[in-house]
């Protein structure tokens, strides 16, 4: 079951008016013609979201099996102009080829869901590291089989200036991971095969749904880079939504509660400092 975060009224001092009438493509690919459900049930609770947070129109855009040309092709010949499209259903190699061909033919920002998920385990890392007492800058965190978020160690890195190692199965011979977690204080496990023994009460691990963590990020995602222009999201853009994530969650908490009512405006703050630009005056309707 997926939990969204609830509406609230508009903020009286930050109208809306700038972004409404923006639209943003929702994009969702399907895995195989037989079993198109899971991406393009997550294309509809995300156009729900964005249209119960925020006042951008969300439009679906659901696409049969088809590789990263396709996509491209899709979303630079599409017959409205949008704000950004929001791509769901690829993988990593696929969703960068995607970011990239989009923004070398000047299309609009290309936001896939590896991204929002990038910066919900970013934010949870270093909300485990806040947890135990351990400050983020002298964090120690190891992720293992780096390359199925190939953003999230640097994500990390520049959000908290910890350190980040990385290890894979073909190491456990030379660096058993039991031994490594002596020196390391959270383990990010992206393979989902460590066994809890390892590092008990540091393992985080990708979340079953993803809508879940990716609901914390998008509203205020969307709401920083909409109507700027941008067209390449952008590390540091990353890594301050992870900070944004981190410093609104309660004591004791790792991620922020949906409902956490400064979640939208403490990232597209947070977002819009690192876009050099003033702070938009809107936080949205959620």
């Amino acid at each position: 079951m997926t939990t969204k975060p609830a509406v609230r009224d508009p903020t009286p001092s930050a109208p809306a008016e700038v972004l409404s009438g923006m639209e943003v493509g929702v994009m969702g690919v399907a895995a195989t013609r037989a079993q198109p459900c899971a991406a393009w049930t997550a294309m509809d609770d995300y156009v729900e979201l964005i249209s119960d947070c925020t006042p951008l129109r969300a439009v679906c855009l659901p696409l049969q099996p088809c590789d990263a040309r396709t996509v491209v092709s899709r979303i630079l010949n599409r017959p409205w102009p949008v704000s950004a499209m929001f791509v769901i259903g690829l993988g990593h190699s696929e969703s960068a080829t995607v970011q990239r061909r989009v923004a070398d033919h000047g299309g609009p920002l290309v936001i896939t869901e590896l991204d929002l998920i990038t910066v919900a385990m970013a934010a949870a890392a270093i909300g485990t590291l806040r947890v135990r007492g351990t400050a983020s800058r002298h964090g120690r965190i190891v992720v293992t089989n780096a390359e199925r978020a190939p953003r999230l160690g640097p994500t990390i890195l520049a959000a908290s200036g910890g350190s980040v190692t990385g290890w894979h199965e073909n190491d456990s011979a030379s660096y058993p991971l039991c031994r490594v977690m002596r020196h390391n204080d959270v383990l990010i496990d992206l393979a989902g095969t460590v066994p809890p023994t390892i590092a008990p009460g540091r393992i985080l691990a990708l979340p079953s749904a993803w809508f879940d963590q990716g609901a914390l990020v998008l509203p205020g995602l969307l709401s920083a880079v909409c109507g700027r222009g941008e067209t390449r999201l952008t590390l540091d853009t990353l890594a301050s939504c992870a900070r944004a994530l981190a410093l609104v969650a309660a004591a004791g908490d790792v991620l922020p509660a949906p409902d956490q009512q400064l979640l939208i405006p403490a990232i597209t703050q947070l977002v819009a400092r690192t876009l050099t630009l003033p702070p938009p005056s809107r936080y949205l309707r959620c």
